[in-house]
Formats: C-alpha cells, structure tokens, sequence
C-alpha cells in the first residue's frame, strides 16, 4: 500500500424535505387563532383547517422519534410535546421556537399537564414513572413512583396541590406534591384504567376503564383528607352513590357509573371548556358526547329518581341528599368518524377536531337541530388532500425533476417538488407501480388487481383502462428510449406495450394510448421488471428467488442469476449497463456483470427485506430500501457502504433517484414521501464509520449506566449529558494548564527583576524571561472566562446531568473558578445552580475535607451579597414594569372614554337632524 494512498471522497445526502403526513397520532388546537397542532411522525405540524393549508410546523433537528402526545400551556404561548424516545420539548408558538428540551423517562411520554399558570408540566410515561417538571427554571422536580403498569392520564388539582393519575395496573392514585409521596390509592377498579378527567369548576371527577362503563366522583377542591379507598366500582348496582360515600369533607366521594351504548373500550374522556359537555372517545370511530346539566336540572331529575324509587320501596321518605351520575349526565349524541379514531380536541365549547388513523383531520361543528329544539355536533370540514389515506407504495419522478407522483391505495397524488404541495389528487384503484408517461402530462399505473390505468393529469380523468394482467401488477417501468413500457404481474406474465396516438372518445383530437404488442410468459410470479439504458436487455426478477434476463427485440433467453435464497424484490441497471444489481428477501445485495452474468460482489445489507434499489443516473452509486426504516448508499465500485439514512418510521417500500441525481425520494408505510438532497459537504468512509462506532459506543453507555441511577431523580443521563460533561472536563484541564504556566512564568518573572535589581544579570525583563505563547484553545479568554462560557453553553436542563460526570476533584476546581465569578457578580444564575448541585452531590466529601472550608466561606458571602443584587435589579425591573403597565392601562381607558363620547355625539346629531 503507498504510503500516500488518495482516499475516495463522498458527498453526504441530508433529509431537505418530508411531507404527506397530515395527523399521525396526538392533536391540540390553539385557541388564539384555531389552528390545528397535530403530530405528524417526528414534527408537529400546523395547520389552518378551513383552508386546508400548512401555516408551519414545530421540528427539532435532534428528534428522532415520533410524537406521542402534546398538550398546549394555559397561557397558549407555548406547547409541551411528548415523543417515543421519553423525551420532551416545549416550543414558544410565537416565533415557533424550541425553549426547553427535558430528559426523564427511558419508554414513550404516555400524557402530559399543566398546572394552572403553566409554570409546572407533568409528564407520564410507559415506564411507569411521574416526573414533574419545572419550566421556568427549566429542570426536574421530582419522580414519582408507585404504579406497576404504564401511566395512561394524568391531573392536577391547583387548589389542594394534588396530583392524580391512572395507569394501567387498574390503579387511580393520588400524590401530595409537598409530601412528593401518594397519599391515597382508589383499588376498586376492575379493569385498565384508560383515562381521568377533571371539570373546569374542579367539582366532578370521571374515569373510565376497558369496560362499557364511566365512573363519576364527587370532589371537594379546597380541603383533602383522603379518597375512601376499597370501593369496588364494578360492584355498586343501582342509583345509590349516598351508600359509598365517606365523611363530608372528604377529597373525592363516588356517586355512580353511566353505561355507555358503545361496547369498544374508552380510549380517552375531556369535558369542554365550560364544562357542559363530556366527549368520550372510543378505540373505533366513535365519540359518544353527554350534556353536563345545571344544578337545576339535575336537582329535578334527583327528584324523579327519589319518587320512582319511593313507589318502588313503597317508603315514606328517601334519602336523596347526594347527586347520581345519572343526575348530571345526559346522552347527547354519537359522533361517528370516517375511520378509526387516534385523538380528538374541543375548539373552544362548539368545535370538535378529530385525529384519525387515516392520516386525516375532521372538523365537527356544534349547530341547532332542525325543527327540533337542541344542537348537535354536524361535519364542518375535513383536512385530506396534503396526503395519503393508507401506505404510500410507490414514488416517481419526473423526467424533468419537477414532479413527484406517489400511489396508494384509493388514490394516485401528484406533488411539486420545489414546494412538496399537492397539485392533484385523482381517485384509482390500488397502485403498486407507477410512472410518468413521456411528456409529463400523462401517468400510468399498475393496479393490485391487474388492469393498467392510464390519468390525464391536468384533468385528473381516467383517460385509459386495460384489463393487462388477472393478478397484481408488481412491475411496471417506460422504456428508456420513450416509445413503450413493460409490465410484470403475479400472472407469470411480461407484457410489452408501445405507446400510440389514437382518437379521444370524450374529446376532440387524439391523445396518448397504450397499444399491447407482445407477452413473454415466465415459470413463477414476476416480481421486478427494468429495461437496460440502451433497450438490449429486458430483466425480470421471479418467486423462484432467480433473475432472468432476456434480449429486447427477440425475447431470447441471455442470462440466469442465481443465488439468492429468498425472492428478489428489486432489479435496476447502472446507467452505463455493465451492471446489475439486485435486492431480496434474503436482505442481501448482489452485483452482476451483464456480460457473463457473474456474481461480483454479495453483501449483507439491511436487517430486513429489501425492497427497492436504484443506481443514480451516470454512476455506479447505488441506493438501497428495505423495511428496516432505512436507506442505504452504496459505492457499486468498491463495495463499500457510504453512509445510512433513517429519515422513515415504518418499512420503506421504494425509492426514486433524480435525473441528475441531485436529490431521492422515497415513500413508506408511515404514509410519507421524504426527499434527500446531495449536499457539497464530502464524506469520508472512515470519519463516518468512526462517527457511528461513537454513537454506538455512547448508546450502549448510557444504557449500561442507566440503571446505576438514582431512580427519585427526574432526570436521565443522555449521550449530549455525557459529551457535555466531558466538554466541561477539558475546560477544566485546560484551564489548569494554562493557570500552572502563568503562574511558572509570573516566579521566573518576579526572581529575574529580583536578579535584576541586585545586578547579578543585565538585560531587560522581557529578554530575561520569555512570555508564554497565547493558547489559541481559549479563544482569546483568560482561564475562568473560557470555563465560565464552556459552562454557559450547557443547556439549564442537562445542567446537573453534566454535572455528575464530573470527578470530585474537578468539581472543587469548580467551586475555586466560582469564588470569582460570584465575588464578580457574572452569570449568579447558572453559577448560582451549579453551585447548589454540586454541594449536595459531594456534600460528605466537601465536611471531610477542611481545606475546602475556607472556599465555603467566601463562596457564602459572594453568593449572598450576588444574589440579593440581582435581586434589587428584578426589584427595580419590576418596578418599572409595573408603571408602565398602568401607564398603558390609563392611556387605553382614556382613549375608550374618548371613543364612545364621539360616537354619542353623532348619534345626537343623527336623531336631532
């Protein structure tokens, strides 16, 4: 090997675009402008219903994994989101920006609440934890811990400091948030509870569990003794919630269940804003709503219930002191959505938005019955044109790179590639296999049923059907020279077909047809069918896990690769023809050469199948998909694997490579279409091989680690924690090193004027002693300046998680640098914060080492006289605040006087003439 070998270098591809997904999972709405917040895999997307447009979208470059659950703050400036990997970001909705990043779970966020300010988020998880959160000051509490089973809802009551929670482990507790312990635990529950609800008043408590029942309870919100616990819901028959009550000032009293007409399990239960409607959602389609009723009318309908049960008993007097859930609940109506339900939200107290599995968003609106008194929730809008319904299984692109076509199955969507909207969206049958027809005007597809279907884009028509194949067409692609196609189906059959000009049947003139000219019929299902660039060759990849390649214009038989043990899902030629690759079943690639059809290489790629690969046009550069969630990039030259991409969700069911290769497009079954951009950064295979080793390494420490942790934090150690921690080390070091050479040089200094002033030398100070060369490390900084802004760019939520990483003798260095940033009054905050947790995490190293005692004492007087500067500074600011607000206030209310007394003018004048 030379001893300067060149190394190969590679332009990274990078995620430019991702569309197609409308709601995948959780939805919110704002109410200051009624747009839609609704997940869509790893971005929350916004949306304007009415229009049916995209207004923006809430996206961290870090998150990886999808949205669970979101949930808008009180004061709706900002939303908490909740994603699979246990994480949560809180993003400001004005300039739709991330302003907190919070690590405390290690499964799916299962729910999220605020209190009433929004100034404290509770995050519930599938790991079984309660983690409570503060936004402010951006940093975990607490964890609680006591349930068996994923947390499934969670609330919190302002006025008694209460939290209470459901999980699955069929348990509703409730937790003391001074106490940070449970203080009462309701068991009666037979089944899972899916989810608790509190009304606005804090009055009425409802849960509901996999059964055909909802539970109500009675709260007292000012005063909290204990739930009578042991009560056995499912056991209660008949309408006498007064036999189940406790004392009277106890926290909550059952008073009764609703059955509901739906036999599917509650999935989640709200009350409306103002209280008067409850919306249960069911796991199917449904959403069964109940009218809440006034103290009036539910006092009339307690009367009711007494006398039928009086002349039932035939008793002279009944106790009916206590309102029944009968009493307070009316059946409303069902809402019945188009597909199965993943979430819904009220839109003030007359909108319901539902999230639906389809990849869609509905609209219902409350409206007045008919010649009937009353109203009832009717269908408004429906938002489904910027995507799919089902699996997106197919993805084309122009010839010219301008447009995006993508088939499912009930509809075929053609999409502008600079902007990723949807131009048209045609109805068909269920497309496996697509392309565009020369000219771009045209596209033809290749149904699961067998007949090919030809659309006039511009008028979104059906222009062509033909019954080409009784099975399902898995294969269709239009020959490279633009005069034909061929199509390949479960049929045994190849088709070839060449495209003619032939007399419209519903317009004037002649349009594009196709024309069937000959049937190569093969030994097994055809599974993959392509042309090579120059027409020669026709290959065909079978269920007999083989490739066959044929001569184009005689249909003779030419080659037969082998080797594969599982089908070939995928063929393609490079676009010079000399190569043949191929993915399968097996999760390997092979490359053959098209002149002896020989196996060049085999590779072992993917975890899972593999379902597409195409080389990009005018390379041996290959791209590979498979139902692993990735994408591969691949160097047909060298056999070697270039770089992975895993923009994708769910299985990637195939791909497409530009004209000139600038850019990707693929398709999966979590209903996207992504697009991957070749950037002008180079990759290097051994800085990436070594950058995913790093990654590895690091997942696998933190997982090891993970459970050595102290399980009451709220928060977790994480890759960035570890790096983060680290950073700050080398600072340190750093530092110290620096601090060790001026101090060497600060002696010889001061020994050399000592020389100097007894003449033993002659010269001068600075050719006596050298001065240290500047450490371009520090960025210009003097060494506590360079720790202090190493420190600063620590995030406040992985402040303390940093922190741990941290050995005992580089955290006293720590409190050394603090004396003079505290004596300075620089950064009293972080300093302050850092400070606190280091002394409570070393707290019984720092009593037995004395000769820290010194440092403790004068970091105590800096830090008091630090803090209570800054705060006469919030004192002042707030001051200031404060006059202006009632500046503003008197100003406003002086122009409203002003206002209203030209406008009683004019009408005086009006009547007078």
């Amino acid at each position: 090997t030379p001893l300067h070998q060149m190394v190969k270098a590679y332009l990274r591809y990078s995620p430019s675009a991702s569309f197609g997904v409308i709601c995948s999972g959780s939805l919110t709405v704002d109410p200051n402008t009624q747009y839609v917040l609704s997940a869509a895999l790893e971005v929350v997307n916004i949306w304007n219903t009415k229009k049916g447009e995209l207004v923006g979208s809430l996206q961290d470059a870090k998150a990886k994994s999808n949205v669970t659950s979101l949930l808008m703050s009180p004061n709706n400036r900002s939303v908490a989101v909740g994603y699979f990997d246990g994480s949560i970001r809180v993003y400001n909705l004005g300039d739709r920006t991330l302003t907190s990043t919070f690590n405390g779970h290690n499964k799916r966020i299962t729910c999220l609440n605020f209190n009433d300010d929004g100034s404290i988020l509770l995050s519930g998880s599938a790991d079984t934890d309660i983690v409570v959160w503060d936004i402010v000051g951006e940093q975990g509490l607490y964890r609680l811990k006591g349930h068996r089973n994923e947390i499934t809802d969670l609330f919190y009551l302002e006025k008694s400091k209460k939290i209470v929670s459901t999980s699955k482990d069929t348990l509703l507790k409730v937790w003391d948030t001074d106490l940070r312990t449970c203080i009462a635990t309701v068991v009666g529950h037979r089944e899972e509870i899916w989810t608790v609800h509190i009304n606005p008043e804090g009055t009425r408590m409802v849960t509901a569990t996999s059964g055909p029942r909802i539970h109500m309870w009675s709260l007292n919100p000012t005063e909290f003794h204990l739930i009578k616990t042991g009560i056995n819901v499912e056991d209660i028959e008949g309408e006498t919630p007064e036999d189940t009550s406790s004392d009277g000032d106890s926290f909550a009293r059952y008073i009764g269940k609703i059955d509901r007409k739906s036999t599917e399990r509650v999935s989640r239960l709200r009350f409306s804003p103002d209280g008067r409607t409850l919306a249960v959602q069911t796991s199917g389609r449904q959403i069964e709503l109940f009218h809440v009723s006034d103290e009036e009318r539910a006092s009339s309908r307690r009367k009711r219930r007494a006398l039928r049960k009086k002349e039932k008993k035939k008793e002279e007097t009944v106790n009916v002191a206590h309102f029944s859930a009968t009493d307070e609940l009316e059946e409303m109506q069902i809402v019945t959505a188009t597909g199965d339900l993943n979430c819904f939200s009220f839109s003030g107290n007359e909108q319901l938005v539902l999230g639906l599995n389809t990849n869609k968003i509905e609209v219902f609106k409350l409206k007045k019955k008919e010649g009937e008194e009353g109203q009832v929730f009717e269908s408004a809008h429906e938002l489904t044109l910027p995507g799919h319904r089902s699996d997106v299984r197919d993805v084309c692109i122009s010839v010219d790179d301008t447009l995006v076509m993508t088939t499912s199955n009930t509809e075929i969507k053609i999409w502008n590639v600079e902007s990723q909207r949807c131009i048209r969206t045609i109805a068909s049958g269920y497309g496996m296999c697509g392309n565009f027809v020369p000219g771009n005007r045209m596209v033809v597809i290749g149904t699961k049923k067998g007949p090919l279907e030809v659309y006039d884009i511009n008028s979104g028509e059906c222009v062509q059907m033909v019954d080409a194949h009784t099975a399902c067409i898995w294969g269709l692609q239009v020959k490279p020279d633009k005069t034909g196609m061929v199509t390949g189906s479960a049929d045994k059959h190849i088709k070839f077909w060449e495209f003619e000009l032939a007399q419209s049947s519903t317009t004037q003139g002649k349009q594009l047809s196709l024309k069937h000219t000959r049937t190569l019929k093969m030994s097994d299902d055809v599974l993959s069918v392509r042309y090579s660039p120059d027409c020669k060759y026709v290959a065909a990849s079978l269920l007999d896990n083989t490739v066959k390649v044929f001569y184009e214009d005689s249909l003779q038989f030419y080659l037969s690769l082998y080797g594969h043990r599982l089908p070939v899902l995928s063929v393609d030629f490079s676009s010079d023809g000399t190569l043949i690759a191929t993915g399968s079943a097996d999760k390997n690639i092979k490359f053959w050469g098209t002149d002896f059809g020989d196996c060049h290489k085999s590779i072992f790629a993917h975890d899972d199948s593999i379902t597409s690969v195409r080389f990009v046009n005018k390379t041996h550069y290959l791209f590979s998909a498979s139902k692993d969630k990735t994408i591969k990039y691949w160097d047909a030259d060298t056999y070697d694997h270039v770089q992975t991409i895993d923009p994708h969700h769910g299985a990637v069911w195939a791909l497409a490579t530009s004209r000139n290769g600038n850019f990707i497009a693929s398709c999966s079954h979590d209903k996207s279409i992504r697009f991957q951009i070749r950037t002008d950064e180079q990759l290097f295979l051994s800085e990436e091989r070594n950058k995913e080793m790093e990654e590895l390494l690091d997942d696998e420490e933190v997982r090891g680690n993970r459970g050595e942790e102290d399980g009451d934090r709220a928060t977790k150690k994480s890759v960035e924690t570890i790096r983060q921690g680290e950073q700050l080390l080398e600072a340190l070091d750093l530092a110290r090193s620096e601090m060790k050479e001026l101090k060497e040089y600060e002696e010889d200094l001061t020994a050399a004027k000592r020389d100097l002033d007894a003449g033993r030398v002659q010269g001068t100070l600075s050719s006596l002693v050298e001065a240290p060369t500047p450490n371009l490390a520090l960025l210009g900084l003097t060494p506590q300046e360079y720790v202090l802004k190493t420190l600063k760019e620590i995030k406040l939520t992985e402040l303390e998680e940093s922190l741990r990483v941290l050995p005992f003798v580089s955290a006293v260095e720590l409190l050394d640098y603090m004396v003079t940033w505290t004596a300075n009054n620089t950064q009293t905050e972080i300093v302050c914060r850092a400070l606190f947790f280091l002394m409570n995490t070393f707290h019984d190293q720092i009593c037995s080492h004395p000769e820290i005692a010194s440092t403790m004492h004068k970091l105590r007087q800096n830090v008091h006289k630090a803090l209570q500067q800054t705060k006469d500074i919030m004192g002042v600011n707030r001051a200031a605040l404060n006059f202006h607000k009632r500046r503003i206030e008197q100003e406003t209310t002086h122009e409203f006087f002003e206002d209203a007394m030209k406008k009683r003018k004019n009408l005086v004048r009006e009547l007078t003439q």
